[in-house]
């Protein structure tokens, strides 16, 4: 299963949902199936993940191996570091002098995508591309979605 879902991830990337309707796209994820804390962990474990929103790059986040720290490089080059848990189905991320913000993360399709918990004006987040790197700061290194999907 983690071989095709992996598979599936890197495809992924071209078959992001419509996100014409975001209120029906939304409504699609939460009611997709989670992923549970393994899963996700096999997935991202000593990787970067690459978030677009409505199709348009949103961050990165390298997860450290064997850990729960985790560094997000957001679009304009600014970097935190965090630690992320879980509280019940929900992935949590503590970011430098931040509150905790909460997460569910959802199989839709051909794709991953994260559901905001704790605010309703965050966005659907979808999971663009992971691959073995770490995150890089810096303004010039963000200015897009990679060119294609990466492989572990």
């Amino acid at each position: 299963m983690r071989l095709a879902l992996a598979l599936t991830l890197m495809a992924s990337s071209t078959m992001a949902q419509d996100w014409s309707n975001l209120p029906a796209l939304q409504d699609r994820v939460i009611t997709a199936p989670m992923l549970s804390e393994g899963e996700w962990r096999s997935m991202v474990e000593g990787k970067t993940v690459t978030y677009s929103i409505d199709n348009q790059f949103f961050a990165r986040e390298f997860y450290e191996t064997g850990t729960n720290r985790v560094v997000i490089s957001v679009a304009g080059g600014l970097c935190l570091n965090g630690q992320w848990y879980m509280d019940g189905p929900a992935f949590c991320f503590v970011w430098e002098g931040a509150a905790p913000s909460c997460f569910t993360h959802h199989k839709l399709g051909e794709g991953v995508y994260i559901n905001g918990l704790d605010d309703p004006d965050i966005e659907i987040q979808f999971v663009a591309d992971i691959r073995r790197a770490t995150v890089q700061c810096g303004e010039e290194l963000l200015s897009g979605l990679p060119s294609s999907a990466g492989a572990s």
